[in-house]
């Protein structure tokens, strides 16, 4: 038990440098805006790079997604852990870029970080699971990627990691869906429609069912605000 213990706050620590948050308290020419105020206000890589600019979003995704893998490879080598207990330190990674204690938890919703675990988990396996989940993003319900990659590896792993890895993988959905929903509770509060706006929040994880399309993502020109 107590090196599960120290694997997952290594886990949360690394977990808290939040690359958004980063690059707005410590880079000069990035200082200027704050990822949690601006776009969807969600400190990560996609809203840095709808609301920002590309470049600043590839220095953020090439923070946020080792955390988790090097959380991972920490607990395997270092503590010895195993088959389900070894998704715990990334688990604890997600938490901690979702509420870095770094940044007065101002995070965000743990993409990157997850994928990085699910490659320190099993790199072929991460690549299926991959492939399975980007249909989600094509039709444009992003928001339910993240629960598709942690079906891919429950459905492919359970006759090695069985019941475990279900239990720890709901874990990581349940942070997954706190946040999103953490993060918009005024917009649920002030509501007369909280239903749609919670299914919104857990199928496009925003409140508003009119998520991006690829198009609007990588391919549309926008008017950024200036650094």
């Amino acid at each position: 038990m107590p090196h599960i213990i120290f694997s997952a706050i290594i886990g949360y620590l690394l977990g808290s440098v939040n690359g958004a948050q980063f690059l707005h308290r410590f880079v000069g020419r990035f200082k200027a805006i704050d990822p949690s105020r601006v776009g969807t206000k969600n400190s990560g890589t996609q809203n840095v790079w709808m609301s920002i600019g590309r470049f600043p979003a590839l220095i953020v995704l090439a923070i946020d997604l080792p955390k988790a893998y090097i959380a991972t490879v920490i607990g395997n080598r270092l503590f010895g852990l195993e088959s389900a207990a070894l998704l715990i330190p990334g688990l604890f990674a997600i938490i901690g870029h979702n509420w870095p204690i770094f940044f007065g938890f101002k995070g965000g919703r743990g993409g990157a970080s997850l994928l990085g675990l699910i490659i320190a988990y099993n790199l072929h396996l991460a690549v299926i699971v991959f492939l399975v989940a980007l249909p989600f993003v094509i039709i444009r319900v992003a928001g339910l990627t993240q629960f598709a990659l942690l079906g891919g590896v429950v459905y492919l792993e359970y006759a090695n990691a069985g019941v475990p890895l279900v239990l720890v993988s709901l874990l990581i959905i349940a942070v997954i869906v706190v946040r999103r929903v953490h993060a918009e509770w005024d917009s649920v509060k002030k509501s007369t429609q909280k239903l749609p706006i919670l299914k919104n929040l857990i199928l496009y994880d925003r409140p508003l069912a009119n998520p991006p399309s690829l198009r609007e993502i990588f391919f549309k020109n926008r008017k950024k605000q200036r650094l």
